[in-house]
């Protein structure tokens, strides 16, 4: 949003549709590397990948959310990171955005010199969320790894590395032929093929309403078993157990 010389006046929109792929995700990138903000809206999780993408593009993370966070908060210092203020995103709550303009008028009062310093601090961050070979010490692998030992407890590096070490050439060789021959089943293709992504999406999309149909049918029985023992707990129970496929 906004990726002319005179950006800070927001007269220019980029929207590109984007798609599954690396056509897609090349028009993603793009789009984001001409803008000085993107707009990162609440979603379904904790954090998004719309937040990484807009920090190795180098652009302003407009945040819309009550409860999304920068990624690895408490692991990375973004205080001591970045030497300037403003940090890397712009936080707007649910409540604000929603009302008419005030998006807009909440980006203009952001100052070039802001911006300036926002963009300066993004290319300062970026090392952290790029993937390296060999990993680098607060690299993207061991912030990962930093952040799993925070959430599930002190990671035991020492046992995994043993229990990799463990596993033989021949073995590895094994997994990576079935690894080979089910990746076309996680593949988009076009046209759609049979037991490809999107046959698989389908399948279980179907599958899940038929279960949400059995379990619809199955209230109707519990409730009939419900009302016939009423008080009668042994009956109610051998009910429930000869009419296990509820």
């Amino acid at each position: 949003m906004g990726s002319d010389d005179n950006c800070h006046n927001l007269q220019k929109v980029n929207d590109a549709e984007g798609s599954a792929g690396e056509a897609g995700k090349a028009v993603a990138q793009s789009g984001m590397r001409k803008s000085i903000y993107c707009l990162c809206p609440t979603g379904d999780t904790p954090s998004s990948a719309r937040l990484f993408d807009a920090i190795v593009s180098g652009c302003i993370r407009v945040i819309i959310s009550d409860e999304l966070e920068l990624p690895f908060k408490g692991i990375l210092d973004y205080w001591k990171v970045c030497p300037f203020n403003f940090l890397i995103a712009l936080f707007v709550s649910l409540s604000d955005a929603v009302q008419s303009g005030s998006l807009l008028k909440f980006l203009r009062s952001v100052s070039p010199a802001q911006i300036k310093a926002m963009q300066m601090n993004l290319a300062k961050v970026s090392r952290h969320f790029l993937y390296s070979q060999p990993a680098q010490p607060m690299g993207l692998e061991d912030l990962i790894w930093r952040m799993t030992g925070k959430l599930h407890g002190q990671v035991q590096l020492g046992s995994l590395l043993k229990f990799l070490r463990s596993v033989s050439p021949a073995q590895i060789k094994a997994i990576q032929m079935n690894l080979a021959k089910v990746s076309r089943h996680f593949l988009y293709s076009h046209p759609a093929q049979p037991m490809g992504l999107e046959d698989l999406i389908w399948r279980m999309d179907d599958l899940t309403a038929t279960r949400v149909q059995q379990c619809h049918q199955s209230q109707f029985t519990v409730q009939r078993i419900i009302e016939t023992a009423g008080d009668n707990e042994a009956l109610l129970f051998e009910s429930l157990y000869v009419n296990d496929e509820i």
